[in-house]
């Protein structure tokens, strides 16, 4: 694994399972179907980190919504294309011994409660910090991350939907402390406590708040709503290293049915093939 003072590479996850991952698109494509489509993003999301990041460099974190890792074995086998019973697993939130990643639960409370604990602990060589939704983003936006947290600098990626894709620390604790950073990650009503947005134009004055200067990555989509998933493969159906980093999850789509669609479904990016992993069968 990396050296101590290496950034660390957090992955933000859920376990992909019907009703409880993607459910604003289990409105249009139902629960299980969502669960499938997470899944594949999963492991695009997975594969293009593993692919992008050596063993030798920066740590690699899987941050899940369970205490326990094994649970997403699976999804890092597919990633990996390495064999279930390869390697021993340890028990609890040990990690994938032998498999490149470590893992640690999220815990509890808001995102962005969430989101400062990772965070804070990985604050020793700073850290990249994605998700597992915002499936065309690509190896060269890691890339360009990592140099600028390395000299120095915060890095957010946008989201088309106001939220954030990326957000890149320098190592070590800001120089005017944490407290803006953790005022921009707090819900701002009642009615945001469990939302999955955080503004990404407020972590940027928060971020010039703790004294870190930013930079900022050209936007990226997220897959929240089923409109996501159309505006997605509408803008980048001629972009090859879109369509590289993400061949599960157009598997998957290739796979829906035609009624859910308003756009063409004979786009060339939508080809048939293998899906995901499957995930427990949704209950009638």
């Amino acid at each position: 694994m990396g050296k101590s003072l290496d950034p660390t590479i957090v992955l933000f996850a859920k376990l992909p399972v019907p009703g409880g991952a993607k459910t604003r698109l289990g409105r249009v494509v139902g629960g299980g179907r969502a669960a499938r489509m997470a899944a594949a993003m999963l492991i695009d999301r997975l594969r293009m980190v593993s692919e992008q990041i050596p063993d030798e460099g920066p740590e690699k974190l899987l941050c899940g919504d369970r205490e326990v890792a094994a649970l997403f074995l699976p999804y890092l086998s597919r990633a990996l294309g390495k064999n279930l019973s390869a390697n021993r697993m340890k028990s609890g939130q040990s990690g994938f011994p032998g498999w490149g990643w470590d893992y640690r639960s999220q815990g509890g409370g808001t995102l962005g409660e969430r989101i400062l604990r990772v965070l804070r602990d990985c604050r020793k060589g700073g850290c990249i910090l994605i998700g597992s939704d915002a499936v065309g983003q690509t190896g060269a936006a890691l890339k360009a991350a990592l140099s600028a947290q390395r000299r120095g600098r915060s890095v957010v990626q946008p989201a088309h939907d106001g939220g954030f894709t990326l957000l890149a620390l320098p190592a070590g604790d800001p120089p005017e402390g944490w407290g803006a950073l953790a005022d921009a990650l707090k819900p701002t009503s009642q009615s945001d406590f469990n939302s999955q947005s955080i503004s990404w134009r407020e972590l940027a004055t928060a971020l010039e708040k703790c004294g870190w200067e930013a930079d900022f990555l050209g936007p990226e989509r997220d897959i929240d709503e089923w409109s996501d998933v159309e505006s997605l493969l509408t803008g980048c159906a001629d972009s090859g290293k879109k369509i590289s980093v993400m061949p599960e999850f157009l598997q998957e789509l290739s796979n829906l049915p035609k009624d859910v669609w308003s756009v063409s479904v004979e786009m060339p990016i939508l080809r048939a093939g293998e899906t995901a992993p499957t995930v427990p069968a949704e209950k009638e």
